[in-house]
């Protein structure tokens, strides 16, 4: 878990880094910003990640032999899946003429995107039995040692 927490502070630095430099523009209206970050985008980028692990998760068992090679198409269908399932509202809304139409509405898309995120990343979570485990653990050794609590029979 130490690992995916660094990767995901350093992610949003670099897009920021791009976003200021203006190689990579958000277009239209964008609210709810972190830096130049759209709050929506890391939402929908946290489902288009997880979606696709979740998936390979659940199918690992099943995948054996040839069947193998379907990671290659799970993992970036899986990613579309995940990032069109929760950004819908905001694709619509963005797909408009953000200058004239109503920011309210943008809003409301945006929180909606938020929503959906945390229902289907949620939900999958409930489907393919994934425990929450809200134990914080101070170092390794403590990792280690739950683990080995974990596993004694």
């Amino acid at each position: 878990m130490e690992n995916i927490c660094r990767c995901g502070h350093r992610c949003p630095t670099v897009e920021q880094l791009r976003l200021y430099f203006g190689t990579w523009v958000y277009y239209g209206y964008q609210s709810f910003k972190i830096g130049f970050i759209p709050v929506w985008w890391i939402f929908a980028n946290t489902a288009a990640v997880l979606v696709p692990f979740i998936l390979i998760y659940k199918l690992a068992p099943k995948l054996t032999g040839l069947k193998q090679l379907l990671v290659i198409v799970l993992l970036p269908s899986g990613a579309f899946l995940g990032h069109a399932a929760v950004g819908w509202p905001i694709y619509s809304a963005l797909g408009t003429n953000t200058d004239t139409f109503p920011h309210s509405i943008i809003q409301v898309a945006t929180a909606l995107c938020i929503l959906l995120s945390i229902a289907v990343v949620w939900t999958l979570m409930q489907v393919t039995d994934i425990a929450v485990d809200n134990t914080v653990h101070r170092s390794k050794n403590d990792a280690v040692n739950c683990l080995l609590a974990e596993n004694t029979y």
